[in-house]
């Protein structure tokens, strides 16, 4: 705090977590709130945006899926599962597809090009929970 209080005309600091363990933080020492003048709050992605942001990774790393396949997929898991990191969630969702995926590929002793990019129902239903 110190080091905040004299420094602050010549740097930024930057807290960030999740809203409950920032008021537990803020908490900590009864001077850190008032050191801290602005405050930003970020919703949670909806289960669309979190679809969208799914495909719009895998189609970046250029894996082909059925949207509406992934879509059901997302929706059944995210339902089943207590994590609610949002982005992160999605990231490791597609991570586990794309070891599926993976896996599903190098099994077989013969695959093609298009095997290496296409995400097939069996891989999404290899991750539904």
């Amino acid at each position: 705090m110190k080091f905040m209080e004299d420094h602050r005309s010549n740097i930024m600091i930057i807290f960030a977590g999740y809203t409950d363990n920032m008021e537990k933080f803020l908490e900590t020492n009864p001077g850190l709130r008032s050191r801290i003048p602005n405050k930003f709050d970020f919703e949670d992605y909806s289960v669309e945006e979190m679809v969208q942001i799914g495909l719009l990774s895998l189609r970046k790393q250029q894996y082909k899926v059925d949207p509406t396949d992934y879509a059901d997929l997302l929706k059944n898991n995210l339902s089943k599962d207590n994590d609610k990191s949002n982005g992160r969630w999605v990231r490791n969702l597609n991570g586990e597809i794309i070891k599926k995926q993976a896996v599903r590929v190098t099994a077989s002793e013969n695959y093609s090009d298009a095997d290496l990019v296409n995400i097939t129902k069996s891989d999404l239903d290899a991750v539904k929970l």
